[in-house]
């Protein structure tokens, strides 16, 4: 993850402090394990997720920077964070623009796509309907998928924005 360095563009003249900086640098990744402990300790009963959003464009805003491999390895790292502090809820994940590389430029085809493959074993056991969710995502990077919640079925789209 890129936190205010040079290449960014946002270098902060001594570097990003250790939990970051309140400017246009991303996220450093101790805070984001901060937050999901913070979540997991305060966040129990009643107050305990039930569906996590995942919005996409999870790799740092110096996404042009970055390779195919750089974003494959965030997106694992942050998949990680929050399906081992969430086991048991469900996720619906989403792709945004910048979850690929290079930036924007999604290829859209029949076949399937060996980055949208790469994506999709870090996500796909977090949904019902496995196999049908993997193969449309693997093709599309987006699904549909049915979630039950409080024994009502809610239907779930996620495009990929």
């Amino acid at each position: 993850m890129l936190c205010c360095q040079n290449r960014s563009g946002i270098a902060i003249e001594n570097g990003a402090r250790r939990f970051g900086e309140n400017t246009e640098c991303d996220l450093p990744l101790i805070t984001a394990q901060g937050q999901m402990a913070w979540l997991n300790e305060n966040l129990r009963g009643h107050l305990k997720p039930e569906l996590i959003l995942w919005t996409g464009d999870s790799v740092s805003h110096g996404v042009e920077y970055m390779t195919e491999k750089e974003v494959l390895e965030t997106v694992h790292i942050l998949s990680m964070l929050i399906t081992e502090t969430y086991p048991e809820v469900p996720i619906v994940f989403s792709l945004g623009n910048h979850d690929f590389e290079p930036s924007n430029t999604q290829k859209f085809s029949f076949d399937e796509s060996a980055f949208l493959k790469d994506i999709n074993q870090f996500w796909v056991d977090t949904l019902p309907e496995t196999e049908r969710v993997k193969l449309q995502f693997q093709k599309f990077g987006f699904y549909s998928s049915k979630v039950v919640l409080h024994g009502r079925s809610l239907l779930i789209v996620s495009i990929n924005t």
